[in-house]
């Protein structure tokens, strides 16, 4: 698993996440207003999605990172 914040052209930290054979088609997982890209923690640690997919979560601007991994907040 890959999990890094990245700054946009106009400042904005981005945090994401990234897990699964990257050889494979990549599914990015968005989330919606009001909660966060833990809410996909589940299919992530899922072992199908693990060997078909390489996954992407990231958490809109706004948003904190709430898992317990040290990364900076976005």
């Amino acid at each position: 698993m890959v999990v890094k914040t990245v700054v946009s052209d106009d400042g904005t930290k981005i945090w994401a996440e990234s897990k699964g054979d990257t050889s494979k088609p990549a599914l990015v997982w968005v989330h919606g207003w009001g909660t966060g890209a833990v809410y996909f923690d589940k299919a992530f640690n899922d072992p199908k999605y693990l060997s078909n997919l390489h996954m992407v979560s990231v958490f809109l601007s706004g948003v904190r990172q709430l898992s317990n991994q040290a990364v900076d907040p976005v």
